[in-house]
């Protein structure tokens, strides 16, 4: 019966990890998405008016939930408080704590060195640039999300049988 009990927990397990895995690059792309809809919003309003960074960053944080919005949150509070030092350092500080991949990290990154040192086109021209980098790569990784997810969760469901074979 504990063999029993036990190769259960061990397939309740594998099972779990796999899915935990999934879950947490689906939550990756989620987090991609409304990065790049946030960064769009920015560049619309920028086409309304100029507005400055704290409200463009603050209209962010609104618009979006979950990491990306408290990286816009995080972004505006570090801003008002260290007025001295540059957007983009607090940018890519921020920005750290989001899951991105390297490619979307760049392109994410550069947005920090453009915003409030242009007038409005260049800025909202290097939105659209950004915002497009990661629609790209959004579709592209997520092709890939539901291949490997389907492969990760077999893996896990196999590793968990053989685990139990050689328990039992």
């Amino acid at each position: 019966m504990q063999k029993l009990i036990g190769g259960g927990l061990v397939v309740l397990a594998c099972v779990g990890g796999a899915l935990h895995l999934t879950w947490q690059r689906r939550e990756g792309l989620r987090t991609l998405e409304q990065l790049m809809g946030a960064l769009l919003l920015m560049e619309r309003e920028l086409g309304r008016g100029e507005p400055d960074t704290e409200t463009l960053l603050a209209l962010a944080a609104r618009s979006v939930t979950g990491p990306a919005a408290r990286f816009f949150q995080r972004v505006g509070e570090a801003l008002r408080r260290n007025a001295e030092r540059p957007l983009a350092e607090l940018w890519r500080e921020e920005g750290e704590a989001l899951a991105l991949p390297p490619a979307a990290r760049t392109a994410f990154d550069a947005v920090g060195q453009l915003l409030g040192r242009y007038d409005a086109r260049e800025q909202r021209a290097g939105l659209h640039a950004a915002a497009q980098t990661l629609q790209e790569i959004f579709r592209s990784t997520k092709e890939e999300e539901k291949q490997t997810s389907r492969l990760t969760l077999a893996l896990g469901s196999c590793g968990a049988v053989f685990l139990l074979v050689l328990l039992l």
